[in-house]
């Protein structure tokens, strides 16, 4: 239904049902229905009456229409608007997983890239700035070891005397109590850096500086990463 279209009044239709109409053909009873019957004159107060009451009726109807009309429209449109709102927003989280996905792939790559990067920047900090190895087993470990190695190649009979740092004498200490030689001599240096050693012989004198045991732990975490 066009809502905007001029409502027609069908006067003729409109004053016989009116009723002042229906109370002219009342009084009048078969004779309403001759021709040469008189009919009934309406003043101006009576048409204004009539005019008014069908203006009335049909703003009524339009009121409704129009109504129904936009309720329709209304709930036709929410849910033609909550289908497209569904769909953009299941797009738009189809297109933020992808992304999410794509960056943690790239987080994990550069963080790949980075690890080397990041171990040597601690290990310059601490062989630079520090000047100090950090505590670690490993380097404890290490000297352990190596001082180990060099008993073992040199002579049953050779007077040694190792100087390890305070850190590394416990360490040492217990490597040495499985050798059971009362020629070896251990002693703890206040002169000397964890992962650092010396040792003496009659023959030789053999040290190990802090740097050269923090690049072969270096080295050796390079390769684990």
């Amino acid at each position: 239904m066009n809502l905007q279209a001029p409502m027609k009044i069908n006067y003729e239709a409109l004053f016989n049902s009116h009723s002042a109409a229906a109370r002219y053909r009342k009084a009048a009873g078969d004779d309403a229905q001759d021709e040469s019957a008189p009919h009934e004159v309406f003043t101006g107060p009576q048409v204004e009456e009539i005019l008014q009451a069908e203006r009335e009726r049909l703003e009524k109807k339009w009121d409704k229409e129009r109504a129904q009309t936009e309720k329709a429209a209304f709930e036709r449109g929410q849910a033609e608007g909550y289908e497209q709102a569904s769909q953009e927003f299941r797009a738009s989280i189809a297109v933020i997983t992808e992304a999410l996905g794509e960056a943690e792939t790239g987080l994990q790559r550069m963080l790949e890239e980075i690890k080397p990067h990041i171990a040597s920047v601690a290990f310059d900090l601490a062989e630079k700035i520090l000047d100090l190895p950090i505590e670690n087993e490993e380097v404890k470990n290490r000297v352990a070891g190596a001082v180990e190695k060099i008993i073992d190649e040199l002579s049953t009979h050779t007077e040694v005397v190792i100087h390890v740092s305070q850190s590394d004498y416990d360490r040492v200490s217990e490597m040495l109590k499985e050798k059971e030689s009362d020629h070896i001599q251990l002693k703890s240096g206040s002169d000397l850096n964890p992962g650092e050693y010396r040792i003496d012989t009659p023959s030789e004198q053999i040290a190990r500086e802090f740097k050269h045991t923090l690049a072969s732990f270096r080295e050796t975490f390079s390769l684990n990463l």
